[in-house]
Formats: structure tokens, sequence, C-alpha cells
């Protein structure tokens, strides 16, 4: 979802005066622009997209729906990497690194910290019910 569209349908956005409204949408635009602007402080945010104020900035980042924005889209990276992590150990594993195997069987022992999602490397079958005479 777009930052402007968590703006747009927040209620305490919406009892905003129009001029602040106005800015706080054309900073949401300008904070989406850069993928960097997610790890930036206010000082960077200030330096990086003009002509916006440190103080405009700090009061934007206070927002409830740009906090919501924020932490999904960490979260969103975070599954990423994890993937990516994920993908490489498991190309070192089948180089023979022993370390990355023991890394990879610890990574799928404690599933992801993000996702409670199961990880089944492969499967039993199970045995078949005996008739009873």
């Amino acid at each position: 979802m777009k930052l402007q569209e968590l703006l747009t349908s927040n209620k305490g956005f919406q009892k905003l005066p129009v001029e602040l409204k106005t800015v706080y949408l054309s900073m949401a635009d300008a904070f989406q622009q850069r993928k960097d602007n997610l790890y930036y402080n206010i000082e960077e945010l200030a330096a990086f997209n003009q002509p916006f104020s440190r103080t405009q900035w700090a009061d934007f980042l206070d927002l409830e729906p740009v906090r919501q924005y924020i932490r999904s889209r960490m979260q969103k990276e975070a599954d990423i990497m994890e993937r990516k992590l994920f993908q490489t150990l498991e190309e070192q594993a089948l180089n023979g690194n022993v370390q990355a195997a023991r890394e990879l069987k610890s990574f799928v022992q404690t599933g992801s910290k993000s996702d409670k999602t199961v990880v089944i490397l492969h499967a039993c079958p199970r045995p078949q019910p005996r008739e009873v005479k």
C-alpha cells in the first residue's frame, strides 16, 4: 500500500489543516522515492529531501500511518534478506562448506524469526494401516 493512501485514510490525518495535509502528502511522495529514506535519521532526511526541514521530518515521522508504513517496509526487507541468507547458506552447504551446513540446519530448526512457518526438508512415508482379521 502506498504511504499516501495510508495517510489519507487515517482519521487523525483527515482532521489536519489542508495546508499541512498537502505538505505531508508531498513528504510521503518524497519519502517513497528513495529506498534509503527508510534508514535515514531526521538530519539525513532533511539533507537529501529538500525543501523539507528537520522539524517537518520529525513531525512527519511521528504520524501513526508513517510509523506503520516504515514497520511494514522494514519487515518486508527483513523477509527478503532472510530468504537470501537461506539461499546463500544452501549454496555454500552444497559446495561442501561444513559451517554453512551447520548454520543452515540451525536456521531450519529455529525457523524464521518473522514467520512461524515450518520448513520440511524431507518427508517420510506414513505406514499403511493394517487390516484387522
